[in-house]
């Protein structure tokens, strides 16, 4: 049976990756033009990379204004503002992609965002259970991404700010919703989880995390040798899973603002992860969407 969808072909234009294109309007205005004539239909522009810093005037969120030393954005340049306006004169449908729950990225060899500027948000980090030990998880060598904890209820008050921010000042499409997830198996460990997690089953958990979650060996929670038999093992425990799946409740209160009804949000998706689609999901577009409906 033949989609009724249009055929999309989709151009996804990275954050820090493009800025050098990007951070001003006669280089953007190159792009959106030779994606045109390459015979796009539909762009993609990232506006919250992972260090949770945006790429438009928010009264939320801190805005990206330098990336390496060089490239820096013209002070009052509104990227996103721009992108619109842009692809409008170029027939080209435009969503919005936001990294829901990262709020820091390492960059040369230091962590940048939210999470570095504010000490006070600084708590929001997950906790990561590694190496026999429970800590933030930037604080192990090998992570690159400060992801925030979805359970928290000022976590999530912040992200929904931040989407209904975009949507409510700018036509886009749609917004694109990249790590609206958990990092991986071995987080969240917190206290918000704990708490969410014993309301749940409705008694205390003795050992945290141990009867949620333990290691069967070094290599096991990176996905090294062993890591299939350690998943079975943990998913077979009694209280493994994300309680009440705060990233899929965030995205079932974002959909009013994005003119969305439940049958316009997909909820399903992986144990540790969410997909969200909707009526009008461009083919190809990675990561989870939330459309604007007619």
């Amino acid at each position: 049976m033949a989609s009724s969808h249009p055929r999309r072909h989709v151009l996804w234009i990275d954050a820090t990756a493009n800025l050098p294109r990007t951070s001003s309007a006669e280089g953007l205005r190159s792009l959106l033009g030779r994606a045109r004539e390459a015979g796009f239909t539909t762009v993609v522009v990232d506006v919250k990379p992972t260090s949770g810093e945006v790429l438009y005037p928010s009264r939320l969120a801190p805005v990206l204004r330098q990336w390496r030393s060089g490239v820096s954005l013209p002070a009052g340049y509104d990227l996103l503002g721009t992108a619109v306006e842009m692809a409008y004169r170029e027939a080209l449908e435009l969503f919005a992609s936001v990294n829901v729950f990262c709020e820091g990225a390492v960059h040369e060899g230091r962590l940048r965002g939210l999470l570095a500027g504010d000490p006070a948000r600084a708590g929001w980090e997950v906790v990561a259970y590694r190496e026999g030990r429970l800590d933030r998880l930037t604080r192990f060598a090998e992570e690159r991404w400060a992801f925030v904890d979805p359970a928290n209820p000022e976590v999530q008050a912040y992200e929904l700010g931040i989407l209904r921010e975009i949507l409510a000042a700018y036509p886009v499409a749609g917004i694109v919703l990249d790590r609206a997830r958990y990092p991986g198996i071995v987080a969240d460990f917190g206290e918000h989880t704990r708490r969410r997690l014993e309301a749940l089953v409705g008694r205390a958990v003795a050992r945290w995390p141990e009867d949620v979650y333990e290691e069967a060996d070094p290599g096991a929670a990176s996905g090294g040798e062993g890591a299939a038999a350690h998943e079975d093992r943990v998913r077979g425990r009694p209280h493994h899973g994300r309680p009440l799946d705060p990233p899929r409740a965030l995205v079932r209160r974002l959909a009013p603002a994005a003119g969305a009804g439940d049958p316009g949000v997909d909820g399903s998706g992986p144990p540790h992860g969410v997909r969200h689609t909707a009526r009008r999901a461009a083919r190809g577009v990675c990561g989870q969407l939330v459309s604007r409906l007619p």
